[in-house]
C-alpha cells in the first residue's frame, strides 16, 4: 500500500513539473546574466531574451515575466552604461493615499549635477521633483525621497521615471509603468473574532471592529484606526511596541511589576538562586505586540491585530506551541510551591521552593519557568490571560488581554 502511495504521489509531481514552482517578486541582474525560473516564461521584452525556463538580461532597463499563474518583476543593469540605480523598491500596484519610499542608489561613471524624478500620467496628473547635485558619483534616493509625495496621485496608470544630467548628458536610470488604484476597505465582523465577549467586554463597544482590506495575501487595516488607537510603548532594552491606547494602562502596569521585581527560588539541593525579574525576559526580534494578521489556523483574527496582546520569550523552543511544551511546562510547574514575599528597598523579592535540580547552565530559573513567573508575578495582575492554559494550541509566549483561556489557571502566588 505505502509502495503504492508512493508511486502515485511520484507520478503526479512528474506530471506536472512546474506545479510546486513560485516566481519569485523581483529579480535584478546584469546584461549576459542568465537567470533561469525552472518553469516556462514569457515576457521582458527589450531588456531579456528568453528560452524556456530560462531569461538572460540584455540592456540595461525594468520590465516584467509571467508563467502560467504568476509574475516577476525583473530589473535588468548593464555594468558598462555611464550610469545606473541599484536597490530601488518593486513598485507595480500602489494604493491610492499611501506613501512610497524612495530607496536604492545611483552609480554614475561621471559627475551627476541633477536627479529629476518624475511620476504621472497624460492626463496631467503629475509629480515633478529636481534636485540640484554637487558633482556626486554616488546619489543615494533617500536623499530626494521625502520631496516625491506618491500619496498625492489620482487612481490610474503612471509612469515613473529616474533621469540624471551628467558630465556626458543625461541619462536615464529608471523607467517603470505601475497602477494607482483605490484601497476597498471592508469592516471587521465578531464573526471573524474567536473571543468577541472577551473584546467586547475590555473595550465596552464595537470600536475595535477596524476597517481592513487583504493586499498581497497580508491583513492591512486602515491607517485611519491605526492613527486613532495605537500608540508607542516603552518595552524594555529600549524597545518600544505599538499597543492600543486602552490597553495601554494594563501593558505599563505589567512592565513596572517586571522592573521593580526580584525572583528567588531554593532548589532541593538547598542551594538558592535569585535575579530580577526582567532578567526573564530575553528580546527576540519575534517578540511584539500589535501586529494585524490571521491566528495559526487561519480561521480568526489575532490579538495582536487590535493592540491587546504581546509575545515574549518567542526564542525559546520551551514557548513553542506544542503539547510536548505544555506538559514541561507543567511538570516544572508542579515542582514550583510559592514560599512568600519580602522587600530590598523598593523592590519586591517573590520566593519560591523547586523539587527538583537548579538549571545546569547556572541560570536563576528554568527556561520551563521563565513565562509561568512573568505571568504570575506581572501579567496576571495587570488582567492579562496567558496561552499556555489556551486548549489547542498552546502558546506559552503569549500573554493577551482579549482572549480567555478554555483551561482553568493555576495561582501559585495567592
Amino acid at each position: 500500500m505505502m509502495k503504492r502511495m508512493i508511486l502515485a504521489i511520484l507520478a503526479l509531481l512528474l506530471a506536472a513539473p512546474g506545479a510546486l514552482a513560485e516566481l519569485p517578486d523581483s529579480i535584478q541582474i546584469v546584461v549576459g546574466e542568465t537567470y533561469d525560473f525552472g518553469e516556462a516564461i514569457s515576457g521582458a521584452e527589450g531588456i531579456a531574451s528568453i528560452s524556456g525556463t530560462a531569461l538572460t538580461g540584455t540592456a540595461q532597463g525594468t520590465g516584467n515575466v509571467t508563467s502560467a499563474d504568476d509574475s516577476c518583476f525583473v530589473v535588468v543593469r548593464d555594468p558598462n552604461a555611464i550610469a545606473y540605480l541599484y536597490g530601488i523598491s518593486r513598485l507595480t500596484t500602489h494604493y491610492q493615499g499611501d506613501s512610497f519610499a524612495l530607496t536604492g542608489t545611483i552609480y554614475s561613471r561621471y559627475p551627476i549635477y541633477e536627479i529629476t524624478v518624475r511620476v504621472g500620467d497624460a492626463a496631467g496628473d503629475e509629480i515633478l521633483v529636481s534636485q540640484t547635485v554637487n558633482s556626486e558619483y554616488r546619489y543615494p534616493l533617500a536623499n530626494i525621497d521625502s520631496q516625491v509625495m506618491f500619496g498625492l496621485l489620482t487612481p490610474g496608470e503612471k509612469r515613473f521615471t529616474i533621469d540624471i544630467n551628467t558630465a556626458m548628458g543625461s541619462v536615464n536610470v529608471w523607467d517603470v509603468t505601475f497602477q494607482v488604484v483605490e484601497h476597498a476597505w471592508t469592516n471587521l465582523t465578531k464573526e471573524q473574532v474567536e473571543d468577541a465577549a472577551a473584546l467586547d467586554a475590555f473595550f465596552g463597544n464595537e470600536s475595535y471592529l477596524f476597517p481592513y482590506e487583504w493586499i498581497d495575501g497580508e491583513l492591512n487595516v486602515n491607517p485611519a484606526w491605526v492613527e486613532e488607537n495605537i500608540v508607542d510603548f516603552s518595552y524594555l532594552y529600549g524597545v518600544t511596541f505599538p499597543v492600543h491606547h486602552q490597553a495601554l494602562p494594563n501593558f505599563e502596569a505589567a512592565m513596572s511589576a517586571i522592573r521593580g521585581s526580584i525572583v528567588s527560588i531554593t532548589y532541593q539541593t538547598g542551594e538558592t538562586r535569585s535575579c530580577p525579574l526582567m532578567d526573564l525576559v530575553m528580546y527576540n526580534l519575534g517578540d511584539g505586540a500589535y501586529n494585524p494578521r490571521f491566528t495559526a489556523g487561519g480561521e480568526f483574527v489575532s490579538s495582536h491585530s487590535f493592540g491587546t496582546a504581546i509575545d515574549i520569550n518567542s526564542a525559546l523552543p520551551v514557548n513553542r506551541m506544542s503539547e510536548e511544551n505544555r506538559q514541561t511546562i507543567a511538570d516544572a510547574m508542579e515542582c514550583l510551591s510559592y514560599a512568600g514575599e519580602g522587600f530590598t528597598g523598593e523592590t519586591r523579592i517573590y520566593n519560591f521552593d523547586y523539587a527538583g535540580e537548579p538549571p545546569a547552565n547556572g541560570a536563576a530559573v528554568p527556561d520551563a519557568l521563565k513565562n509561568c513567573l512573568l505571568y504570575e508575578i506581572a501579567f496576571e495582575p495587570a488582567g492579562f490571560y496567558w496561552g499556555y492554559y489556551f486548549s489547542e494550541p498552546c502558546d506559552p509566549m503569549h500573554f493577551t488581554l482579549t482572549e480567555i483561556p478554555q483551561n482553568p489557571s493555576v495561582n501559585l502566588i495567592p
